[in-house]
């Protein structure tokens, strides 16, 4: 008898098993093709890589120096341990001969994203590590020692916000033109003149191709494009100065600024406390950083440029420059002074509790009495004084070739209305008449004031770079002394002029404010001020030494020397120092005797100074 068997159930079972193969034989073929000929060209280029390995050289920076070609910065050797492929029995023979910073996980996916590019796994090594890792060289394919010229900052803190640091590039600054040329683990400007002239600094990487075997071991070189180094750039700063200027500070917190006034270039440009920016030239802990970014002292910030500060008593050179322009006074017009002032129903208080007396103009200015300036202010008007603030170039960046600056605040009702919505008082524009409320100005604005008014209205835009230097090139120093018209000129009254200058005269040589930034042979110019940190409701009137520190008030010297045709325009600001002629004063002292000095020595070895233009 026959049995019959259905095999429909097994037919449609092999039928699918045809359509798997078919799917998975199609899926191949898909897949050879897509990689033999459509990426052939981006494999081929992978195993020749594999192959053929090029190898970045680094361009050592160029140098920065000052205007007597002193070294700020510089260059060093060191030596990185990179990895060029993923090798784990590699990372695991190096961890027993070196102490390792990266973990396997971080090794990994930094190959990942750089590709062929080597992984650093130690930074500035030791040379005795970099014995122990080329004497070991066959037991360690891919590992290799780089030799990389390291950022060097001989002085330290001294100049270190002008100078600024670098650092490695960020995946973001890759894609920034201002970093174009620069290789992804290279250390670019990060801030100062290093960031500002990164372009012309950094010079161009060299690159060797070398033929590398299955092992990742380098068997010979097969060419090399030697690196290009930076040209170098000579500042402005003379770093002796800058020394002094530094030193004068001690502990203290604060800014100074030096500049020419006949042509802008920046002498001296200090802020305190300050940082070493050769901490920034290798790899640091997280902890060390955060240690430095969140400091209460803010030692990362220039404030000599990003510092806003009421400028105190220093404004009343615009002020009085104001009163003079407008006809409300002469420079002989007389007030009365006995310690307060009532005005618009509140009392304001002079720094002489006694009084001045009948006072001028002028002996106003060199005593800085306030009534005097509360007085001018009621007459002034708030938008008078704005416009004359504007006109001496306050409430304005400045222009210096460094990043980040602020450009400060010359208030005014509009400004008040959009962004307060409030209306002006009468009794705000008291305040700003002697430079407290809401004015703000930098210490490289009040040194630039300082100029203008010893210049008679010139003002010239800050600058530190001088010129480059071809690389190889030995330093020299900048002796080239042709003065610059400047950027803009003040159109004042020459008897203005003569009235501020006389006031800013009698402050240091008469019975003035700023008696101790006298300097013997010399004939010095200034004015102090005094900028309240707080409210005098606030501090219950006390006296400002017997205030926690955070509560005293600022003190401020600006000035200028010598008295005719001068030669340097200094603005010091000394954080919660008390009174300016007290904190500030005696470090512009020392500052103008330090350039003096350095003068007579040079008009010695040099003969004296040429100019190819007068002032007027």
């Amino acid at each position: 008898m026959n049995v019959y068997e259905d095999l429909r159930p097994l037919r449609s079972r092999l039928a699918w098993w045809r359509a798997l193969v078919v799917v998975i034989f199609a899926g191949l073929v898909l897949r050879f093709w897509q990689l033999q000929i459509v990426r052939s060209t981006t494999y081929d280029e992978l195993a020749r890589a594999n192959h053929v390995r090029p190898i970045p050289e680094s361009a050592p920076r160029g140098l920065i120096l000052d205007r007597h070609g002193s070294i700020i910065a510089e260059n060093r050797p060191s030596f990185n341990l990179t990895l060029e492929e993923e090798r784990a029995d590699t990372l695991e023979a190096l961890k027993g001969l070196v102490p390792l910073e990266y973990s396997d996980v971080d090794v990994e996916k930094y190959l990942r994203e750089a590709r062929l590019d080597a992984a650093i796994l130690k930074e500035d090594i030791p040379l005795e590590e970099v014995a122990k890792v080329e004497a070991r060289q066959l037991e360690l394919p891919g590992a290799h020692i780089q030799f990389v010229p390291r950022r060097y900052y001989p002085a330290g803190t001294r100049a270190a916000h002008l100078v600024g640091y670098v650092g490695r590039m960020s995946e973001d600054q890759l894609q920034e033109e201002a970093f174009a040329g620069a290789a992804r683990n290279d250390y670019v400007g990060q801030s100062g003149v290093e960031r500002i002239y990164n372009q012309l600094l950094m010079g161009r990487n060299g690159v060797q191709r070398v033929v590398v075997n299955s092992l990742g071991r380098r068997e010979r070189v097969l060419d090399q494009v030697p690196p290009v180094g930076g040209e170098s750039v000579q500042l402005s700063i003379d770093l002796e100065l800058q020394r002094v200027a530094e030193e004068a500070f001690a502990d203290d917190a604060g800014s100074v600024v030096a500049l020419d006034p006949r042509n802008g270039e920046i002498l001296v440009m200090g802020s305190f406390p300050a940082y070493d920016p050769n901490f920034f030239s290798g790899q640091f802990e997280r902890e060390e950083w955060l240690s430095l970014a969140n400091d209460g002292e803010h030692p990362l910030s220039n404030r000599s440029i990003q510092g806003r500060y009421a400028p105190g008593s220093t404004f009343k050179l615009v002020v009085a420059a104001a009163a003079l322009e407008e006809g409300v006074v002469s420079p002989e017009t007389e007030m009365s002074c006995s310690g307060s002032v009532r005005m618009y129903g509140n009392v304001f208080h002079c720094a002489k509790a006694s009084g001045h007396g009948r006072i001028n103009l002028v002996d106003a200015i060199a005593q800085s009495c306030n009534s005097y300036f509360f007085q001018l202010g009621a007459k002034l008007q708030i938008e008078t004084i704005a416009r004359y603030g504007r006109l001496f170039g306050l409430g304005s960046p400045t222009g210096v070739d460094l990043p980040h600056e602020v450009s400060g605040l010359i208030p005014d009702p509009e400004w008040k209305k959009s962004v307060r919505s409030e209306p002006w008082y009468a009794g705000e524009t008291i305040s700003v008449a002697v430079g407290q409320g809401s004015v703000l100005v930098t210490s490289l604005q009040m040194a630039r004031l300082a100029g203008t008014v010893g210049t008679s209205g010139d003002i010239q835009r800050p600058k530190l770079f001088l010129r480059t230097l071809p690389v190889g090139a030995v330093p020299e120093p900048f002796l080239e002394a042709d003065l610059q018209e400047p950027v803009r000129h003040v159109n004042l009254r020459e008897s203005t002029w003569r009235a501020l200058q006389e006031g800013m005269f009698r402050a240091v040589h008469t019975n003035g404010t700023a008696g101790r930034a006298r300097l013997d042979g010399v004939q010095v110019a200034g004015k102090t001020g005094t900028a309240q940190v707080a409210s005098r409701q606030r501090i219950s009137a006390s006296r400002d030494e017997s205030r926690p520190e955070h509560l005293r008030n600022h003190a401020w010297f600006v000035g200028f020397a010598p008295r005719v045709n001068p030669e340097i325009a200094i603005a010091v600001l000394v954080e919660h120092g008390g009174g300016g002629g007290a904190a500030a004063a005696p470090i512009a002292q020392k500052i103008f005797q330090a350039y003096f000095e350095g003068q007579r020595e040079e008009r010695v070895r040099n003969g004296p100074r040429q100019t190819t233009m007068a002032l007027h």
